[in-house]
């Protein structure tokens, strides 16, 4: 089994976050997909004092881009929103992963899920208003607002969230940061549930690509990857690295097993060669994949 160094290991970390040196060519709205695909999802956050997080994240790995490309790549459908680590774009191909979640695992999709119960009435005119309307935004809908940690905020917009946790509703679009809602079907009209991902085949895919993104990972650093529980992740991880699915390394100083997923193995051997210099310097948002896991963050950056 080969052994890497940590400093080997960071190069080949930034490498597959794509951050180990600049752009190649110009940013183009064709570049903002396999950027995201590559990261395995793309955060969202509202704060905005340069430009939100989304936004600088592609800006660190891509340079100078039109930041409305994002929503339009959006709106055509090659992304959709969910909670992966938090609030993510997702590329649309992992649908069925996360449908299979939301259908299968009790954890997925609760939020709201107690003012749903206490508020049916409410639920049912938000959905009956988006089924004749949609897409809508909370703006678009008139009601009493409660108080909560993050503010006051309209039942209406609760609803809006609960359905769209549950995965009733999507977000088809967004305009200066405002979410629009639709039915599932009118985004995904030729979805059928039977080809949603058992959990278990989902959070293996998502094991898989955790490693991918990560380019050595860590046993404990893979399932916060993707906010998924640890119970029977080093099965899993030992199950795929006997498949062949990803390859088992072992690093100076970790007792822990690391793995490496086998599109990454050329990084590491161009690691292991010494060819891979870093000559980029960039910012990173607090929510960029790279750091955005503190203890994985001090563990591998100090």
């Amino acid at each position: 089994m080969i052994t890497l160094s940590m400093a080997q290991v960071r190069l080949v970390m930034l490498a597959a976050q794509g951050l180990l040196s600049p752009p190649a060519e110009a940013a183009t709205r064709a570049s903002l997909l396999p950027a995201i695909r590559r990261m395995g999802y793309l955060q969202i956050d509202t704060i905005h004092a340069v430009h939100r997080s989304q936004n600088l994240v592609l800006w660190s790995r891509l340079g100078t881009y039109d930041v409305d490309w994002l929503d339009q790549v959006h709106a055509e459908g090659h992304l959709f929103e969910y909670y992966a680590h938090a609030l993510c774009y997702i590329p649309i191909e992992d649908f069925p992963i996360f449908r299979g979640l939301i259908l299968y695992e009790d954890r997925t999709g609760n939020y709201w899920q107690g003012w749903a119960a206490e508020h049916p009435e409410i639920v049912e005119k938000v959905r009956a208003i988006v089924e004749k309307q949609g897409p809508v935004c909370s703006l678009d809908l008139e009601g009493e607002t409660i108080s909560n940690s993050w503010g006051a905020v309209k039942h209406e917009k609760l609803a809006l969230e609960r359905m769209f946790a549950k995965g009733d509703l999507m977000v088809t679009h967004r305009e200066n940061f405002r979410r629009f809602y639709d039915l599932r079907e009118r985004f995904l009209p030729d979805w059928d549930d039977a080809n949603a991902l058992d959990p278990a085949e989902g959070n293996r895919l998502l094991f898989l690509q955790s490693v991918r993104a990560l380019g050595v990972a860590r046993g404990d650093w893979v399932a916060p990857y993707y906010y998924r529980l640890k119970t029977g992740l080093a099965q899993a991880l030992a199950s795929l690295a006997a498949e062949g699915k990803l390859i088992p390394v072992t690093v100076a100083g970790w007792e822990a097993p690391a793995y490496v997923h086998p599109e990454n193995w050329p990084l590491v051997e161009a690691a292991l060669a010494g060819e891979l210099v870093p000559t980029y310097t960039t910012l990173l948002s607090p929510f960029d994949p790279l750091v955005s896991d503190r203890d994985r963050a001090l563990a591998l950056f100090n």
